[in-house]
């Protein structure tokens, strides 16, 4: 699927909504403390804080996927493209007529509009509000194992948008929360 929204236009995005939230530079302010296993402080509401603003936020990226309007554009596109593969037993554009063509053309703009819009509104701020939790240091084994289920999920490990390494930041966990060196 083509989009217009690149990689370089999704980390601009992603930069303005950690800058509107400032979830990200709270977040690396947290992960400056003591990564030490003994005696290191760790902040459980900045913790909790994080968590909640990460699986709220992601909560409603699924729901506007599921059931918004990106949900409802798609679903349009959807039954355009049958009606069309049903009337000419294909959509390619230079097998039907140009009214399908721009029908079917038409539908997947408006796709593509809402899908853009729901990136910029719902998708990038997830990843800043994940990349947050990444960068917040985990105060039990619970947390670690939650991060791990986040970097996993949002794939972190493979987004340019990450500042840090995640293998590094989960050892630096395990070193604080297990006691390990």
């Amino acid at each position: 699927m083509q989009t217009s929204t690149n990689r370089r236009g999704a980390l601009a995005s992603l930069a303005k909504a950690a800058a509107a939230t400032g979830a990200l530079s709270a977040a690396c302010a947290v992960s400056q403390c003591s990564t030490k296993a003994e005696g290191a402080t760790i902040n459980r509401s900045a913790w909790d804080r994080a968590r909640r603003n990460y699986e709220c936020r992601r909560a409603l990226q699924e729901a506007v996927e599921k059931f918004g309007a990106l949900a409802q554009v798609s679903e349009k596109r959807q039954l355009v493209h049958y009606e069309v593969k049903e009337r000419f037993g294909t959509t390619r554009g230079d097998r039907v007529d140009a009214a399908a063509k721009r029908k079917l053309d038409a539908a997947y703009e408006a796709e593509q509009r809402v899908s853009d819009k729901w990136m910029d509104e719902y998708v990038y701020p997830t990843e800043a509000a994940a990349i947050a939790l990444l960068l917040t240091p985990a105060p039990d084994i619970e947390a670690l194992q939650f991060k791990m289920r986040v970097i996993e999920k949002e794939e972190l490990h493979l987004s340019n948008a990450t500042p840090r390494d995640c293998c590094q930041v989960l050892h630096e966990d395990v070193a604080r929360v297990g006691g390990l060196n």
